[in-house]
């Protein structure tokens, strides 16, 4: 055991490096597990400290282990990225294909944002290339009203116009973007032109199973919301006067038809 003499004749400076050190190891080891429940699959052991760290935290250029063996050279280079991830012309780090040619350096050798690098590399089956043939954008996020490209090229009117929804989606009048069918008439504009809340469309538009117009004849909402001291409907037909009297009404009717139901049966 340590007496406090021991500690006596430390300089200062050897005193903080002891205490950083010990920081260090006490963080560490509370947010890490030891080597004996390490899980193969998702978890990767540190050679020395016997601490383990998440597998995605290889070789992405910053020490997760205090003896830097998750950024051991030989390993990175025989790893295989994940999906919809590229590695860096190092060779050594995984980087996601999201932030190729984004304007930031990921990659410790810069390759990332090297154009010919970009340009060379394939994008996943869930992403598209820009233009300009060096960014990759998730598919969904094409068209969308926001640019993702850093050339715009993901929201150019005839791109997108040529562009085909992903399954489940539909287009807006202007054959520009593509929104989910469930949000048309909902009383909120998706469609930059505003053609998912078209009067004459969502006054021909059914209901789905369990929803009721509102008195515009425009809007779904669920009966369930009536008078409930909140506007569903943009009309606010959902708490008008007449309707909750009625709902009223209605409701007292059921009790009345409840109770003589249970007198018969008794």
């Amino acid at each position: 055991m340590y007496s406090q003499d021991t500690f006596k004749d430390l300089s200062w400076d050897k005193m903080k490096y002891l205490l950083s050190t010990l920081f260090v190891y006490g963080v560490c080891n509370f947010f890490s597990v030891s080597k004996a429940n390490c899980d193969p699959w998702f978890q990767f052991s540190c050679t020395i400290n016997d601490i383990c760290i998440e597998k995605y935290q290889r070789c992405d250029g910053k020490n997760d282990c205090i003896d830097g063996s998750d950024e051991e050279q030989t390993m990175c280079r025989a790893i295989e990225c994940y999906a919809e991830h590229v590695k860096c012309q190092n060779g050594l780090q995984c980087v996601d294909l999201r932030d190729i040619c984004d304007g930031d350096n990921d990659c410790a050798d810069q390759s990332d944002e090297d154009e010919n690098f970009c340009k060379e590399t394939k994008c996943g089956d869930q992403f598209l290339k820009c233009k300009d043939d060096l960014q990759c954008v998730f598919s969904p996020h094409m068209c969308n009203g926001y640019s993702d490209c850093r050339d715009k090229s993901d929201e150019d009117e005839e791109f997108c116009k040529a562009n085909k929804c992903e399954e489940g989606l539909v287009k807006c009048k202007d054959g520009i973007e593509c929104v989910n069918p469930r949000f048309k008439c909902d009383g909120d504009y998706d469609c930059n032109d505003r053609s998912d809340e078209d009067e004459d469309t969502c006054k021909a538009k059914k209901c789905e199973e369990g929803l009721v117009k509102c008195k515009d004849g425009i809007t779904c909402v669920n009966p369930r919301f009536k008078c409930d001291g909140d506007y569903d409907c943009n009309d606010r037909s959902d708490e008008d006067e007449d309707t909750c009297k009625e709902t009223k009404r209605s409701f007292s009717d059921f009790l009345g038809y409840r109770k003589m139901e249970r007198r018969l049966q008794s």
